[in-house]
């Protein structure tokens, strides 16, 4: 191979790797500002997805800046929650706080337990973010904040993983399966962040990034308990009133 090829070479490794790099920045920079209240957080602290952070609220505004990013959108409430991830007992094992927010949400396993909440859903996403393959975030439509955001990507994990350790640090490791399956997480201001490696049925790599908005799920919880309350002390007085 002569100079020149290997000079065109190696131009075109640098291209891609500030292209891949590009598209995978939008994720992790910093939260989009908003007038909602709450404690204040260090915006280079706070978990963000594509500018989604604890404080975000879900607005019309918000929703075309992440279609402009991330495609078209499906949106639906009162929606289910489940909090678990890679496998059903994985949250009890290494995050039993996450466990215990969940078994609060699903109080009876035999019913569906619908909550108040919107759920935006990104499935095709266009080329420019190629890193990622589905991408989804979950609102409280009380206080209309995040819950959660989940990330599921077949590429550039590798690349990722280290754009998370350069933005928030090192992360703490769960060996919790095979020699391939593992996951990094993070913990700020009570939310969690968590990478995981999962090969699919075929054994190739996947990876799965998930947030939990903890203080917005506790707040979800506080909301729907103040809200039950109240229709079961209208319900009593209703019934006072037959007779």
């Amino acid at each position: 191979m002569n100079k020149t090829n290997k000079s065109l070479l190696i131009i075109a490794g640098i291209i891609l790797s500030i292209l891949l790099l590009s598209s995978s920045y939008v994720l992790f920079r910093e939260e989009i500002p908003n007038s909602g209240d709450g404690k204040d957080l260090n915006p280079e602290d706070a978990f963000t997805f594509f500018g989604v952070g604890p404080k975000t609220e879900i607005t019309r505004s918000l929703r075309d800046e992440l279609r402009n990013t991330l495609g078209s959108d499906a949106i639906e409430t009162r929606t289910t929650i489940n909090l678990e991830i890679l496998y059903p007992d994985f949250i009890q094992e290494y995050f039993p706080h996450i466990h215990q927010l969940n078994k609060k949400l699903n109080e009876n396993a035999r019913q569906r337990i619908e909550h108040n909440t919107i759920k935006v859903t990104f499935r095709y996403i266009p080329d420019k973010i190629k890193s990622f393959n589905y991408v989804e975030f979950l609102f409280s439509n009380y206080s209309r904040k995040p819950l959660y955001g989940k990330i599921r990507t077949k590429n550039d994990g590798i690349e990722i993983l280290e754009l998370l350790k350069a933005r928030y640090g090192d992360p703490e490791k769960i060996d919790w399966g095979k020699s391939e399956e593992w996951s990094f997480f993070w913990r700020s201001h009570g939310d969690i962040l968590i990478f995981s490696k999962k090969p699919d049925k075929f054994g190739n790599p996947e990876y799965f990034i998930m947030i939990y908005y903890v203080d917005n799920i506790e707040d979800l919880i506080e909301k729907e308990d103040q809200e039950k309350r109240l229709q079961e002390e209208e319900a009593t007085k209703q019934l006072k009133r037959a007779f």
